[in-house]
């Protein structure tokens, strides 16, 4: 009897088994250390996947910003493309750099613990440092002052809410949209581009920080939310059944949301940001 299942299967068994392929895909790029695959067309003639990661001699080059890649022919293991270091522009390179040394991505939770606080330490001491100097020399640069501080102000703490956002979207959207990183990548920009033209257009500094304080608070505990709905382990599920890099990463956001919290509720109490409104730094053009 004619089964009609049969003329369905019949193109899967013309690709190679999903570890095959990636066994392919190791020898053609040794130095290619794979993140995420992705399959596209498989069961037809027109199969393929692509690997993409970061190279191993050459991580800072090659981080989330740079990835590199190669694709083949789910059919016969043909390299369809490889892109290597060498195919890739300067600007892209520098860009990677720029965001490894920013978030050290491709490296041991360890490492990126202990970077982290040294970069959150001296994140501190710099937004601090150029509000006291600020303070001090800018009050009688009219609006060329105002203006300068509020695009420093946008770009030391409206970095906050903007990673908060990469954060949240990563849980937020489709495991499986296509181009997912780009689309998370300009919401970022976009985020940020709108705290700087809010700093602008806003004229209390107390109101600029505080709700870029809260904005990356409530983003953080979303994006704990939407982790725990999406991958089916909420805080509590790691704790119990011994997920500890699950359970360290949510608690280190819960824990880095309630401190910006409680970081804006203290801005409306601190004297030092309301030197700047009363000196008439930030009263607008």
């Amino acid at each position: 009897m004619h089964n009609p299942f049969i003329k369905a299967l019949k193109p899967r068994q013309l690709c190679f088994p999903f570890s095959t392929l990636q066994t392919i895909a190791n020898e053609h790029y040794p130095s290619l250390a794979i993140t995420n695959a992705t399959l596209y067309h498989y069961g037809t003639d027109a199969a393929k996947v692509r690997f993409r990661g970061f190279d191993k001699n050459s991580v800072a080059q090659s981080g989330r910003i740079n990835r590199l890649s190669i694709t083949l022919d789910a059919r016969n293991g043909a390299v369809v493309e490889k892109r290597g270091l060498e195919n890739m522009h300067g600007i892209n390179q520098a860009l990677s750099l720029f965001y490894y040394l920013h978030f050290v991505p491709d490296e041991t939770l360890g490492v990126r613990i202990v970077l982290a606080c040294f970069g959150v330490a001296l994140a501190f001491c710099l937004a601090t440092g150029y509000l006291l100097w600020a303070e001090k020399n800018l009050h009688q640069k009219g609006w060329l002052g105002d203006l300068t501080n509020r695009v420093s102000i946008a770009v030391l703490i409206g970095i906050l809410p903007s990673s908060a956002l990469v954060l949240f979207l990563q849980w937020l959207l489709a495991f499986d949209l296509f181009d997912k990183e780009v689309w998370i990548r300009g919401a970022f920009y976009a985020f940020w581009s709108f705290w700087l033209f809010y700093t602008v257009f806003e004229r209390s500094i107390v109101t600029i920080i505080g709700r870029m304080l809260k904005a990356t608070s409530w983003l953080l505990v979303l994006a704990v939310l939407f982790h725990g709905l999406k991958s089916g382990f909420f805080i509590w599920d790691s704790f119990e059944k011994g997920a500890w890099t699950l359970f360290g990463m949510d608690a280190m956001f819960l824990i880095s949301a309630l401190l910006c919290f409680v970081l804006a509720k203290a801005v409306d109490k601190k004297e030092l940001f309301y030197r700047y409104e009363r000196k008439g730094i930030f009263d607008g053009y």
